[in-house]
């Protein structure tokens, strides 16, 4: 089964992409072909892995690196396509209509392109698996990565840090080695390089992760909690909460027990919280990643809480949810009253 495009295919890419950015109005170059440089990256339509932006299973390997699913964007395009914050934007089909104007474009024009060196190829190829959000799908053992900044020559200052971040996992990749320190000068007169940092992120859970035991198995509100190995909690389970006034702003303890099932243990899961009002207006509060433990508990379940923000702009019942991608995995109704005015 193939994991990545064909040759024959990256070549008809390029071929029709007039070395642009699909993206609507981009001109960045796919390839600077005054230093063989690659500008662009190969990108999913339907990503090639779950969890991914998109992502289709029922496309079957062929498809899913076929030129049919495969756009060429310029790195910040890309970024901006497959953010969970564009999700509804930048759908399925529109990305298939942006990538159907830009090629009927290239076949009504004239440019002939350089022919791609087998070296390009493979450097676009190669992008095809240097990003894609929310998705873990690369194998780094044996690997050294480094995100300290290389150091600078002789009256020259080094270079800044990087961030290598980490998604889906709690844990660096087992005989894997990462550098998060800047280099030295490498003469003297030179400066170092700054350092860099390591960043663990969680990953959107998909049905998969239901199936396996994903779920969270309560969900209230308290007056005041504290975790230590277990979560202690002061008043909860309230039916109601009364605000003095409209609008009102304030802050509540969320509560909530997840049951991670059969998923590997170690790994990271972002959860997304949001408060919906009684007009059906979303409230966007923010992500946690929360960890699945390791050990040798037969049973896999942690318990959590957030201070909740709430700018409550009217009365009535009020949704939270915690979500994570676009699986809802638990819901609270709340009701929000007036005070009475003191006689």
């Amino acid at each position: 089964m193939p994991t990545q495009p064909s040759q024959t295919t990256i070549r008809k890419l390029f071929a029709l992409s007039m070395n642009r950015c699909a993206f609507d109005d981009c001109k960045i170059s796919v390839v600077d072909f005054k230093t063989n440089t690659i500008l662009a990256e190969v990108c999913h339509i339907h990503a090639q892995n779950p969890g991914g932006p998109r992502y289709d299973g029922t496309q079957t390997p062929e498809q899913r690196h076929g030129s049919d699913n495969l756009i060429i964007l310029c790195s910040s395009h890309h970024k901006i396509i497959d953010s969970p914050e564009n999700e509804k934007i930048y759908t399925s089909d529109k990305l298939k209509e942006m990538k159907l104007n830009h090629e009927a474009r290239s076949a009504h024009t004239s440019m002939q392109l350089p022919n791609l060196t087998e070296d390009l190829i493979h450097k676009l190829i190669h992008t095809v698996n240097t990003y894609e959000s929310n998705s873990t799908h690369m194998d780094f053992r044996n690997s050294k990565f480094s995100a300290g900044g290389e150091g600078g020559h002789f009256g020259g200052a080094g270079g800044n840090g990087g961030v290598i971040q980490i998604i889906g996992s709690t844990n660096i990749p087992a005989n894997t080695e990462f550098n998060a320190s800047g280099e030295k000068g490498k003469t003297y007169g030179g400066g170092g390089g700054g350092g860099g940092s390591i960043h663990f992120r969680g990953r959107e859970a998909v049905e998969k992760d239901i199936e396996s035991g994903l779920k969270i198995s309560s969900f209230f509100l308290a007056d005041a909690a504290r975790k230590e190995d277990l979560i202690n909690v002061l008043g909860g389970c309230w039916s109601h909460y009364k605000v003095n006034n409209l609008p009102s702003s304030i802050l509540i303890n969320l509560v909530y027990i997840v049951e991670f099932g059969k998923l590997t243990k170690n790994s990271l899961i972002q959860f997304k919280f949001e408060s919906i009002n009684p007009n059906g207006n979303i409230q966007a509060h923010g992500y946690e990643d929360i960890p699945i433990p390791g050990g040798e508990n037969l049973t896999s379940r942690s318990p959590f809480f957030k201070i909740f923000p709430i700018d409550i702009d009217s009365i009535g019942v009020w949704s939270l949810l915690i979500k994570s991608g676009s699986i809802l995995l638990a819901q609270h109704d709340i009701e929000f009253r007036l005070c009475e005015p003191a006689q």
